[in-house]
C-alpha cells in the first residue's frame, strides 16, 4: 500500500485515505516519517547505501561548525557530543549515516573548511 498514489491519484479505499491522512500528520512532527519507518523502498535503499563504494567522511581538521549538518536534506550528518563521562577535553565529531546519506554532496559544496571529502573504497567499521 502506497499512501503517495492514494494522494495523487486521488484515488483509494477508506483505509488508504485514513493512511495518507496519519501519515501527512506525522510528518509534521517527524522528518520524512513515512520514508524512514515503512517505506519497502526506503529500507532496501537503505541497506545497499551501506554496501556503496563511496563514503563522506570528515577530515581532521574539521571544526565542527554544523554547516553540513544543517544543510543535510536527509539529515544524515549529526554532530556528536562527547559523552559527559568521557575526558572533559573531548570535542564533538561529525558522523554520517550511511544509510540515509543519498550521496548528494551539498554538505560537500556548503563545508567552509573545504573538509569533508568523498571517498572510494572506505568501509573502516567502527
Amino acid at each position: 500500500m502506497e499512501p503517495f498514489v492514494t494522494l495523487f491519484a486521488a484515488q483509494g479505499t477508506k483505509l488508504a485515505w485514513g493512511l495518507v491522512g496519519f501519515m501527512l500528520t506525522l510528518a509534521i512532527f517527524y522528518h520524512r516519517f513515512w520514508c524512514v519507518y515503512f517505506c519497502p523502498v526506503g529500507a532496501i535503499t537503505g541497506l545497499l547505501a551501506r554496501m556503496s563504494f563511496f563514503k563522506i567522511t570528515a577530515q581532521p581538521s574539521c571544526t565542527q561548525c554544523g554547516a553540513c549538518s544543517s544543510c543535510c536534506p536527509t539529515r544524515a550528518i549529526q554532530l556528536t557530543l562527547p559523552d559527559e563521562r568521557q575526558r572533559k577535553d573531548a570535542v564533538k565529531r561529525v558522523d554520517v549515516n550511511e544509510s540515509e546519506c543519498i550521496l548528494c554532496g551539498k554538505c560537500l559544496k556548503v563545508c567552509p573548511e573545504k573538509c569533508l571529502t568523498l571517498r572510494p573504497f572506505c568501509h573502516d567499521r567502527k
